[in-house]
């Protein structure tokens, strides 16, 4: 028996950013997305929960700037339907916002 190996490309893995500063969005983008990730950008957490729902991601990228009430909403929420990583960036070094931030079900905090 001889084994066909088909030349298919490689699984694209999706990330969800939402991020309301357009610099570090564009940054961010470039870096994924030269990498072969697919990389789907919202400003806002309501869009990017309803696009949640429709479309399965590999991991979202959560910025502390959109709103700190939407945010942590946004990982309740989004903990309820789903068990995607969630990984919050900032570019604040408060403690609090950390802790605060694991403990409503982000899996890790960059800054």
């Amino acid at each position: 028996m001889t084994a066909v190996i088909l030349n298919t490309p490689a699984m694209k893995y999706r990330i969800l950013m939402i991020e309301d500063n357009t610099n570090l969005c564009d940054q961010i983008t470039e870096y994924f997305t030269q990498r072969q990730y697919d990389v789907a950008v919202f400003g806002d957490c309501e869009n990017a929960l309803r696009m949640n729902m429709l479309t399965k991601y590999d991991c979202v990228l959560l910025g502390t700037t959109v709103s700190r009430i939407n945010s942590v909403s946004f990982i309740q929420q989004l903990r309820q339907r789903s068990n995607v990583p969630v990984v919050v960036i900032s570019a604040r070094r408060d403690e609090y916002e950390k802790i605060h931030a694991l403990q409503m079900g982000a899996d890790d905090y960059l800054f």
